[in-house]
């Protein structure tokens, strides 16, 4: 039992970090494209 919640919190965490870096990361990304120099920088870098 204690092993079944603990996936479940493991899938919701995940299932809410792909929804934030589709909702944010991909417009940091855009950012981060339009300079060159940057380009090998994860998105998420830049917002910490």
């Amino acid at each position: 039992m204690t092993n079944h919640n603990r996936m479940d919190k493991l899938m919701g965490l995940l299932t809410i970090a792909v929804v934030w870096y589709l909702l944010v990361g991909h417009w940091c990304y855009g950012n981060v494209n339009q300079l060159p120099l940057n380009k090998h920088y994860r998105p998420a870098k830049s917002l910490f």
